[in-house]
């Protein structure tokens, strides 16, 4: 892209009148594209929109504080370089204060200023980029094929299926230079270093999924912000982990948002929520294949009783980690566990690790589907509501008017 705008004379090459615009251009960018200088551009005006209300005596400063640049840097390089932007903020309180990060005159940053410390977080992008592309490449020949990228996309938090790196790819190849088709027109299905790295771009983007589980995803976020506020607060989020089958105690939901939020605003924007949903995800998945393992034959499948057991232990387990351990939790899952029948489920043995996958996301939606039938409710708490219920409904209407439901919220 630069070269396009410096190329004077579109030779393909740079005179030294040329390298002098190039080195300008890059000055003024700081090396990003004109989509990323877009888009910061916009999450730099959305911080600083927010900073106004917070300070409406800032309001006219068009600055954003020293403290608020973790936050400016994740939203635009994604959650997974948290850690990172935590650094690259207390560097900048020393620097500004000469003593305790956590003390000093507050300091308002500008638009350029806070693009130039966005491109020292991209170097140590890349550097990242370039230590985990050198852990894949095993024979050092430059590039990395689609089984070895899967294995590095695993050991960076991103289970991914086929269809997620396809259309991953495509992205990518959107962006930027791409290996070249073969004689025969095919591709060998590898990758070298700066194809790598638009692929780890794209992925960080979209936090591994795919744009139609972004829109579900987006569409969960839009149900139960109720308030319409653009986040989702502590009673969202748990109204959200019932709603995935997950009993929570308010308590471990805290636990969950303050690990996400890292503006500490107490509640998740959008961003927040999806990076939230690939922890859960992953969370559920490492259950899955553990699960696995520990059924598998010698062959590392599962044959037709294997599978059935497996699957059984899938509907009783805990993917989450963050069920409720109370007598009463644990007597709703014992509920749920015996409405599910797993031998229903259709399947062709011998099941390996990716087709079991698939079949555990059968068993988590029977699952989900059984809570919600119940409300998250015990079999005999069911019952003894139906009862409550009869006894009011004297004219067995199968409905209840106003009074009535009152007689029965006083009853319960």
């Amino acid at each position: 892209e630069a070269m396009n705008v410096v190329d004077l004379n579109g030779d393909g090459a740079l005179q030294f009148e040329e390298v002098v615009l190039l080195m300008q251009l890059y000055r003024h960018s700081e090396g990003f594209s004109r989509r990323e200088v877009r888009t910061f551009t916009q999450t730099f005006a959305l911080i600083v929109d927010e900073t106004a209300v917070e300070n409406p005596a800032v309001a006219d400063s068009l600055t954003v504080p020293a403290s608020k640049l973790g936050e400016v840097m994740t939203s635009f390089f994604g959650h997974a370089f948290v850690d990172t932007a935590i650094e690259l903020t207390e560097e900048l309180h020393d620097r500004a204060c000469g003593f305790a990060k956590d003390s000093g005159p507050p300091l308002g940053l500008d638009f350029v200023e806070v693009l130039t410390w966005a491109r020292r977080m991209r170097e140590k992008e890349f550097e990242s980029y370039r230590q985990a592309f050198a852990e894949a490449d095993l024979d050092g020949g430059g590039s990395i094929d689609r089984e070895e990228l899967k294995v590095l996309c695993i050991k960076l938090g991103f289970t991914l299926n086929s269809e997620a790196i396809d259309e991953m790819i495509d992205t990518a190849k959107s962006r930027g230079d791409w290996q070249e088709e073969l004689d025969d027109g095919s591709m060998d299905g590898s990758m070298d270093y700066d194809a790598f790295v638009h692929f780890m771009q794209v992925l960080n983007e979209k936090d591994g999924f795919t744009a139609k589980e972004l829109q579900e995803i987006q569409k969960t976020f839009e149900k139960f912000d109720k308030d319409g506020s653009g986040d989702i607060d502590c009673i969202e989020l748990s109204d959200i982990m019932h709603y995935f089958g997950h009993r929570t105690a308010i308590e471990q939901v805290m636990v969950l948002l303050t690990r996400m939020n890292f503006s500490n605003s107490g509640s998740l924007d959008f961003r927040e929520f999806v990076r939230f949903m690939r922890m859960h995800r992953e969370s559920e998945l490492r259950f899955v294949r553990e699960t696995f393992v520990r059924h598998k034959g010698l062959d590392d499948k599962l044959d037709g009783e294997r599978a059935l057991d497996a699957l059984a232990d899938l509907a009783a387990g805990d993917p989450s980690g963050v069920v409720e351990k109370s007598p009463e939790g644990l007597a709703r899952q014992a509920a749920v566990v015996s409405a599910i029948d797993v031998e229903s489920i259709p399947f062709e043995a011998p099941v390996d690790v990716a087709a079991f996958i698939e079949l555990a996301g059968v068993v988590r939606n029977m699952r989900m589907n059984e809570l919600r039938k119940r409300a998250g409710f015990t079999g005999a708490e069911v019952s003894n509501f139906q009862s409550m219920f009869n006894k009011i409904d004297t004219a067995s209407h199968g409905f209840l008017d106003g009074e009535q439901v009152g007689r029965l919220v006083t009853d319960l």
